[in-house]
């Protein structure tokens, strides 16, 4: 009897150390709660959601303040402030303080090591592990400040200095085509020969040959220009030449 009064004893001490004598803040469960039912936890309407939302932004402001972020959240922002959790595997191989449900009132005792799933609120340079994923115990950590990498600004170019400026050199392509050459049309004299074309007056291009053309069935089609008709030629009258009286000088007859 003695001996099992002993066990019991050192039972229950243990257990007070661990802070198991009292419930988690949720039964355990083996596959983590989700954030959605988190959030559904975190807004309910009893003594322990509201114990458990305050003491919940009571941690993560005081991790924003010494991450240097300007952010305060209220109650009226829990489920913002739960979309900025994420669940990460963590081994917590130092002193922290868990938590456990006493009356319906969350209270916080000394604790050692832990690993396993916890959900960690990631906000700008602030990343703080916040509770246990299968109990939604709240954990108070250390916070872990993300060091932000700020890329500077790239400066313009400077103007060029007229002393020390240096034309771009053209570039010239190692394959260069050749310019084609256009080569004129010469007609040579025995042509307009042959042709019977006659050479020395008027030289004729061939853009002239082309419109002459053209122009020449339009006025066979259609008169002169403005589509009048063509006026007949006049007949030709030929001149009246006067007999000629044989005679001398001034018509005075011939002297025989």
């Amino acid at each position: 009897m003695k001996k099992f009064l002993f066990v019991l004893i050192l039972t229950l001490g243990w257990l007070v150390s661990k802070g198991q004598l009292y419930p988690p803040i949720q039964p355990y469960l083996e596959n983590d709660y989700s954030i959605s039912q988190v959030k559904r936890f975190a807004m309910g309407q009893n003594e322990l959601s509201s114990s458990w939302r305050k003491e919940f932004l009571s941690i993560v402001n005081d991790g924003l303040a010494q991450a240097g972020e300007n952010m305060y959240l209220g109650e009226d922002k829990i489920l913002s402030a739960l979309d900025h959790v994420v669940y990460e595997r963590r081994n917590l191989n130092y002193s922290f303080e868990n938590s456990r449900n006493i009356s319906n009132q969350v209270k916080f005792y000394s604790d050692f090591g832990f690993d396993g799933m916890v959900g960690v609120f990631k906000y700008g340079k602030c990343s703080l592990v916040i509770f246990k994923t299968r109990c939604m115990n709240l954990l108070k950590c250390r916070l872990d400040v993300v060091q932000i990498e700020i890329k500077p600004e790239p400066k313009p170019d400077p103007a060029p200095d007229w002393r020390t400026y240096q034309a771009p050199k053209k570039v010239y392509p190692s394959n260069p085509q050749p310019i084609p050459v256009v080569v004129p049309v010469v007609f040579k004299k025995a042509f307009f020969q042959r042709t019977g074309v006659q050479i020395g007056c008027v030289t004729i291009g061939l853009g002239g040959i082309v419109a002459g053309v053209l122009l020449s069935k339009h006025h066979r089609s259609s008169g002169v220009p403005g589509g009048a008709p063509k006026t007949p030629p006049e007949p030709i009258v030929p001149p009246v030449i006067p007999p000629v009286i044989p005679g001398g000088p001034g018509g005075a007859p011939l002297t025989k």
